[in-house]
């Protein structure tokens, strides 16, 4: 998905180790997801995709003060429930790049739980669409309330409003977010948030022409909204101290993942990569 710059993978050892690692676990998301495709909702997939997830949470990967009431592998049933929740309802989405609707939303999961975030932060990135695009939003959040509560409030805290300006959207749901954030002194919102960003990203490039515009302006247009949006939410998570992923005096950095994974993915559509 990225490449690192020169300078990254000198100075940090522990930032290339990680981001290969969050990249590998994207690629075999998407990887089982088309495996799948016919079949997004067979028992298979989701006992692949709970593997990947307890894999993902290993606690050596950690900083030793992470606790292990907060590691996935101590809420097998309660993942199993999430996945399959989050399966079922997008099960007949996909994207532009081909790739099922559900590859996007495992892949922000994915994300928060390989730097080690709290289960209620995973689950909700997990299911971080299911409220927007679904007409009976008080059945859908009665039933993120029956999974968790914390689940039903972060979701809800990063879903955008019924409106078909795109742009009005974004806004809004910025607007939404850094006051979620603010009135609470909580940065998960925006984490997930970051989280969700860096998954549009791994296919950015398939974007295809849509509401006047052209598939290349679309892709610019939302590289260039992740530049002035995430990076500065993902600055914030990196300040909050809240990724677990440590080594000596080494803390991942999100923001500069995110920089490298831009600057890979305006490479990509800018034509350096194509044969």
């Amino acid at each position: 998905m990225m490449k690192l710059s020169a300078q990254t993978r000198q100075q940090l050892s522990l930032q290339l180790n990680t981001s290969s690692a969050l990249d590998s676990g994207l690629d075999e998301i998407h990887l089982l997801a088309s495996e799948y495709k016919e079949d997004i909702v067979s028992g298979d997939f989701s006992k692949e995709i709970k593997r990947l997830f307890v894999s993902a949470n290993n606690k050596r990967f950690f900083s030793s003060q992470i606790s292990e009431n907060e590691l996935l592998r101590s809420e097998i049933s309660n993942m199993e429930r999430v996945i399959s929740f989050a399966i079922n309802h997008h099960k007949s989405k996909f994207r532009d790049s081909g790739y099922p609707y559900v590859a996007h939303v495992l892949s922000a999961g994915f994300l928060l739980a390989r730097l080690g975030f709290p289960k209620e932060i995973v689950y909700s990135a997990i299911l971080h669409d299911t409220i927007e695009d679904y007409h009976d939003k008080k059945a859908i959040l009665n039933e993120l309330y029956s999974i968790n509560p914390a689940v039903a409030w972060y979701v809800f805290s990063v879903s955008g409003a019924d409106t078909t300006d795109s742009a009005e959207k974004d806004q809004m749901l910025m607007r939404k977010i850094e006051a979620f954030s603010s009135n609470t002194g909580n940065i998960y919102p925006k984490a997930i948030k970051c989280a969700d960003g860096i998954a549009n990203l791994y296919d950015v490039e398939f974007m295809q022409a849509r509401d006047g515009r052209s598939a290349k302006e679309r892709q610019l247009r939302f590289i260039r909204q992740t530049e002035n949006e995430i990076l500065p939410f993902a600055k914030e998570v990196d300040q909050a101290g809240v990724i677990r992923v440590q080594k000596r005096k080494e803390v991942f950095s999100l923001e500069e993942y995110i920089k490298d994974a831009i600057t890979y993915k305006l490479q990509i559509i800018d034509g350096d990569f194509r044969d």
